[in-house]
């Protein structure tokens, strides 16, 4: 059974050097998604916009609640990272990994955040 596993972090090199230990565990690169993709992509006004970033987080097929609040993270200056996890015996190790509390982001402080 696939599932996503999705964090928010407060830059791109945090979510980097997660995406790389994911790498490193085996995870291919094409089941992690990051939005946005640089800090470039951020940064620069029409490169991308909301519009494309709640596409591309729809097609994470996450709950609305968690997208609404995935969204914000991104135009706040976040950066999400999802990965799609098929290896039960990995979850454990890939949630770990991805919700390290020194880079990633509280969803429910942030939830709280933007109501």
């Amino acid at each position: 059974m696939q599932r996503a596993v999705t964090a928010v972090y407060p830059t791109e090199l945090s979510a980097l050097e997660v995406r790389e230990e994911l790498v490193r565990l085996g995870i291919p690169d094409g089941q992690i998604t990051m939005i946005p993709e640089t800090t470039s992509e951020a940064a620069t006004p029409g490169l991308r916009s909301s519009a494309d970033h709640h596409d591309r987080l729809d097609r994470l097929g996450l709950p609305e609640d968690d997208t609404r609040t995935y969204l914000q993270a991104v135009r706040n200056g976040d950066f999400v990272l999802s990965v799609e996890v098929d290896d039960a015996e990995r979850l454990d190790r890939i949630k770990e990994i991805m919700r390290n509390p020194g880079q990633a982001r509280d969803l429910y402080a942030l939830d709280e955040e933007y109501q």
